[in-house]
C-alpha cells in the first residue's frame, strides 16, 4: 500500500532557529512553544474554556487541554508539567499559551481537533483524505477516541454496489486497520483479494500494518 498519506510530522530541533521574529521558546520535548501571538493566523475556538492554542500551519484552534489528554497518550505526554521549560506558562483558560506543531496535514489535524471536542465538521471527500486522516490520527493515537466516527463513514463503501478503485480498497484497509473496524476490515480485504491476481498478492505492501496480514489475501481468494 501506498505510504504517501502518512504525516512527516517534524517538530522544531531544540537547537534550530525561530522561523518568526517574535519571541518564542522551547519546551523540553522540542516543540516550539509561542509566547507572542502577533503574527498567529485568525484563532478557532473549539473549547470557550479552553487553556491551551495549538498552532498547525496556517489553523489556531484554543482547545482543552484534558480533552487532548484524555484522548491520547501523545497529548497527554506533550503537555505534561515537566514538558513545559521554566518560566512558560502552563496551559490556563485566563491567557492560554500556545503550542507550534509542524505538520504537513494541517487540514486533518484540524479534523482530528474539532472532532474530538464534539464540533461541527466537514466530512473528508474522498477516501485518500479519510485515509490521510488515519494517519494522522494513527500518529498523534487518537484512533480509539475517534473510531466511532469514522466507523459511521465507511458504512458507504461497505455497501456491495459502491464503486471502489484498488487503491481505494488498499486506502480503506489501511482506515479500517488504524480504527479497528472489524467488520468493515474483513469486508475490505475480501473485495481487494478479489480484484487481485496472485502476483499482485505477492508484492501488495500494507503500508505499516503488520506483515502478518500480507498471507490472509491468498486464502480469502481460495475460499471464494
Amino acid at each position: 500500500m501506498d505510504s504517501g498519506h502518512t504525516p512527516s510530522l517534524s517538530f522544531t530541533d531544540i537547537n534550530s532557529d525561530p522561523p518568526n521574529d517574535h519571541q518564542t521558546e522551547l519546551s523540553t520535548t522540542g516543540i516550539r512553544y509561542d509566547l507572542d501571538d502577533g503574527s498567529a493566523p485568525a484563532l478557532e475556538v473549539l473549547d470557550p474554556r479552553g487553556d491551551l492554542k495549538l498552532r498547525n500551519g496556517n489553523l489556531l484552534f484554543q482547545v482543552s487541554s484534558n480533552v487532548l489528554m484524555l484522548s491520547s497518550s501523545y497529548f497527554r505526554k506533550m503537555l505534561q508539567k515537566d514538558a513545559f521549560i521554566e518560566g512558560t506558562k502552563q496551559p490556563n483558560p485566563t491567557d492560554p499559551p500556545t503550542k507550534v506543531l509542524n505538520d504537513d496535514d494541517p487540514a486533518s489535524f484540524g479534523l482530528m481537533c474539532k472532532l474530538l471536542h464534539y464540533q461541527d465538521v466537514s466530512l473528508p471527500k474522498s477516501v485518500q483524505q479519510t485515509g490521510s486522516f488515519a494517519s494522522v490520527c494513527d500518529y498523534y493515537g487518537t484512533e480509539r477516541a475517534l473510531s466511532v466516527h469514522v466507523s459511521a463513514w465507511s458504512r458507504a463503501f461497505v455497501q456491495p454496489d459502491s464503486q471502489l478503485t484498488t487503491q481505494d480498497l488498499e486506502e480503506l484497509l489501511w482506515i479500517a486497520y488504524v480504527f479497528s473496524l472489524e467488520e468493515a476490515f474483513s469486508v475490505f480485504s475480501v473485495r481487494l483479494a478479489i480484484g487481485l491476481d496472485a502476483k499482485s498478492v505477492k508484492t501488495l505492501e500494507l503500508r505499516s500494518m503488520p506483515d502478518t496480514l500480507e498471507g490472509k489475501f491468498p486464502n480469502h481468494q481460495h475460499t471464494i
